[in-house]
């Protein structure tokens, strides 16, 4: 039997049950597994030693397209599990998965809103540039300047002592003031404006 089998079905088993504690309907916790499938799917999770933070990052990512206002500390709290995890699970599974707002792999289509086409449109922008945020050593290390979208703070790269090993080759950038996965940097062609990043850090957080 693969290691990652029993960890596949205690993360599902672990999300079943907190998420029905919340109240989640049956379709919900359908649409729920479905993306912890996809993701075990497409990543090696076997070697996974606390079920919890793979259960904690599918939760704050469905929570995330459906744009309920979660946090990252919430979905953290619910499984007992760090923030930094989360974090780092998180930004493996959307790098993976594509996620979209209103993802049609995860949202029925009669709770997709009416205007979703509107929405992805724009945000489209902001998924693009968010996308600029992860498996980007060398882009953030050519950089002039680089910005975080969640504290909004402004920095030189050299400021940047910590990176995710995403596991594929790829390296993701904290900030060195608040240590989230949210940094961009100049030789992107974004303009790192205070305006921009505020903007960006109400799309995605």
């Amino acid at each position: 039997m693969s290691q990652a089998v029993p960890i596949v079905a205690e993360v599902e088993r672990q999300l079943a049950s907190v998420v029905t504690a919340q109240g989640a309907t049956p379709d919900e916790v359908a649409s729920l597994t479905r993306l912890w499938h996809d993701t075990a799917a497409a990543l090696d999770v076997s070697q996974t030693k606390k079920p919890g933070t793979w259960a904690a990052a599918v939760y704050y990512a469905y929570l995330r397209i459906r744009f309920d206002g979660a946090t990252r500390a919430e979905a953290a709290g619910l499984f007992g599990v760090s923030v930094q995890s989360v974090t780092a699970k998180f930004g493996q599974i959307d790098a993976t998965l594509q996620l979209e707002a209103y993802d049609a792999r995860y949202t029925p289509a009669e709770e997709r809103p009416e205007i979703v086409h509107v929405l992805d449109e724009v945000l489209r922008p902001f998924q693009l540039a968010h996308e600029r945020s992860s498996h980007h050593r060398p882009e953030v290390e050519a950089s002039e300047v680089c910005g975080c979208f969640y504290c909004l703070a402004t920095f030189a790269p050299s400021a940047i002592d910590e990176w995710i090993d995403e596991g594929d080759g790829g390296e993701t950038a904290l900030c060195p003031k608040c240590g989230i996965d949210a940094v961009l940097g100049s030789a992107s062609g974004l303009a790192l404006t205070p305006g921009f990043l505020r903007q960006m850090h109400e799309v995605w957080f």
